[in-house]
Parts: structure tokens; C-alpha cells; sequence
């Protein structure tokens, strides 16, 4: 029987540790769930940086290693207003959470599609062709952090909104991820 892919596994993880997140009110499951949570949205941050550097060639990796970090950026600054774009209750916000991650599947079509290994030169600002070459490693970056973002920075906020004191919330914060 063939392996998944480790890509898949990480979307399934994180989408899997965000639904249990949604309906988990007992302190020691939220956490097990948050350290998955960290799990799956490493794994995707791995296999996002793996699969640019062995696909890009060795003269145009620093070029794309800009565009990794751009991208990235990216999703972390726009995973907060995203979610606020949502209803103001955890089990929905979580959820939503969750169909979001599940859209890293999409770039998954990629994966068979031939992608040049050189990127066209042009001035740092022209990236499109970066991530048009690349797009399954950028479309996995880009929803891991903005997944990320909205796990490190709301997660706490949730915990209290259920009735977790402080110290559970910031325990939470500091060895979920």
C-alpha cells in the first residue's frame, strides 16, 4: 500500500487537531491537540522548505528562499484578519480554521505538473514566476501561516473565552507549539 504524502499528513494533523480543538473543553486534550496542531503545521512548513530547495536550481535558491520568506510573511500577517472576517465563537472560528487548512489540499493538483527548475530572471520585486514555478510549495506555506498565525495569537484568547485560567492559557501558548 503506498505511503501518503508527509504534506498530506501534515494537512490531516492540523485539520484534524482544529476540529478536535473546536469540541475539546478538558485542559490536558486542548493540549495534546494544540502540540498536534504544531505538529501539522510543521510538517507542512518542512515539506514547503524541502520541496523548494530540491526543485530549485543551486544559482536561483537564494532568490527563492526570499520568496519562501515573503510568502510566508504573507499568510502570518493575513491569518489574523481573515479570521476576524468569522463569527466570534471558538467552535466556528476553529472550524472555519480548519476548512481553511484543508485548502492546502488544493495545491496538491500541482504536484504532477513539470516546473522549470530555473526561475526567470527579473528585478527581486517580479515573484510570480517563483511561485507559479513552485506553487505547491508556496500554496502549503502561505495557508500554514496563516493557520499559524491565527493558533499563536488567538488559541490563549479561546482558552480564557472557555474558563482556563491564565497560567493554563499561557501554558498553552508557550509548550503547545
Amino acid at each position: 500500500m503506498p505511503r501518503p504524502p508527509v504534506g498530506l499528513l501534515g494537512v490531516g494533523l492540523l485539520a484534524a487537531a482544529l476540529v478536535a480543538l473546536a469540541f475539546l473543553r478538558d485542559f490536558w486534550p486542548v493540549f495534546a491537540a494544540h502540540l498536534v496542531l504544531g505538529c501539522g503545521a510543521g510538517l507542512m512548513f518542512i515539506v514547503a522548505e524541502t520541496a523548494l530547495n530540491a526543485a530549485a536550481a543551486p544559482e536561483r535558491r537564494g532568490r527563492i528562499m526570499g520568496v519562501y520568506t515573503a510568502a510566508s510573511a504573507l499568510g502570518l500577517v493575513l491569518g489574523p484578519p481573515m479570521i476576524a472576517l468569522m463569527p466570534d465563537r471558538p467552535a466556528a472560528l476553529l472550524l472555519g480554521c480548519a476548512a481553511i487548512a484543508l485548502m492546502a489540499l488544493i495545491p496538491f493538483a500541482a504536484v504532477r505538473l513539470r516546473v522549470s527548475r530555473a526561475v526567470a530572471p527579473g528585478s527581486a520585486r517580479h515573484i510570480l514566476p517563483a511561485i507559479a514555478g513552485f506553487p505547491l510549495a508556496f500554496g502549503f506555506l502561505f495557508i500554514a501561516s496563516m493557520v499559524d498565525a491565527v493558533a499563536i495569537s488567538l488559541m490563549p484568547v479561546i482558552m480564557l473565552d472557555r474558563g482556563f485560567d491564565v497560567s493554563q492559557a499561557a501554558l498553552l501558548a508557550i509548550m503547545g507549539r
